[in-house]
């Protein structure tokens, strides 16, 4: 199909130009030679305002003539826009054609791709899907069918290579570690996982260390304080109300051992404050409220 556009004949616009240009020239001197001070200031603004009025009538000439240059153009364009648009309703229809083809070829394509994927993904089925390693590239039509079955083997075979390495680690965050590369795909992320989360153990481990060992501190300073501290109640102390009062045996046996006043705050739910006044009860732990 062959066009044949007569050529355009586009007419050169003739004005006085070079006639217009000594004119303004002569004209623009009179206004050179004259120094504007504040003391003629009024004379300024005139010259100004005449300058202004000239200048605007050139450009209102100029517009005026553009409108009539563009009225030939606008008919042309309107003319070869209605070509144009014969020509584009059967591009149209034509691509129609060729889209529905194209689809029909990548989905026929895309149906032996996952055709291809099921007979080979065997074990990685319950964590490998089609949708997650597949590629938009291979419906294309110069991606052949041989290099797309090989980019998926070779990305199930390192699927289970990496699932073997993880499995390697013999980690109790394994889940967590899978969980991280089946989101991926990507061994590197999974290591770093796995990184991450023994390196958060080993700051807990430590953290609970530390504050076992300030337990233990704490314990044996409050236990050398009572040792040292505290003065034992004998029996005479416990009897000065009657000095002649006879003790029985039983009773000066169990006073000789000495004895200490201990103040504690306990916190605990009822059930526990309740077992614990039984086992003083029954070990004859004398004890008082405070507060």
């Amino acid at each position: 199909m062959e066009i044949n556009v007569q050529p355009i004949a586009i007419q050169t616009i003739e004005t006085n130009y070079k006639e217009l240009k000594n004119q303004i020239s002569v004209a623009l001197k009179k206004y050179e030679d004259i120094s504007y001070t504040e003391e003629n200031l009024k004379l300024a603004k005139q010259d100004r305002a005449t300058l202004n009025k000239f200048k605007d009538a050139m450009e209102a000439k100029r517009i005026e003539v553009e409108k009539e240059c563009m009225k030939p153009y606008e008919s042309f364009e309107k003319q070869v826009k209605d070509l144009v648009g014969m020509v584009q309703n059967q591009i149209n229809t034509i691509d129609t054609v060729v889209k529905e083809y194209d689809t029909r070829k990548r989905n026929e394509k895309k149906i032996q791709i996952l055709e291809y994927f099921m007979s080979e993904v065997g074990e990685l089925a319950p964590i490998v899907s089609m949708e997650r390693i597949f590629s938009d590239k291979w419906l294309n039509a110069s991606v052949a069918l041989t290099t797309i079955q090989s980019e998926i083997m070779d990305k199930l075979k390192q699927i289970k290579t990496d699932i073997e390495v993880i499995g390697s680690l013999k980690s109790k965050y394994e889940a967590q570690i899978m969980d991280t590369y089946l989101r991926s795909y990507n061994l590197s992320l999974a290591l770093s996982e796995s990184k991450r989360l023994e390196e958060q153990e080993a700051r807990l481990q430590a953290y609970a260390e530390m504050q076992a060992a300030q337990a233990a501190e704490a314990s044996t300073i409050a236990l050398s304080s009572v040792a040292t501290n505290d003065k034992p109640v004998t029996a005479e102390q416990t009897n000065t109300s009657n000095p002649n009062t006879e003790i029985p045996l039983e009773a000066t046996t169990e006073a000789t051992e000495a004895m200490y006043h201990l103040t504690l705050r306990l916190s605990g739910t009822k059930e526990q404050l309740v077992d614990l006044r039984k086992y003083l009860d029954s070990n004859n732990i004398k004890f008082e409220k405070v507060g």
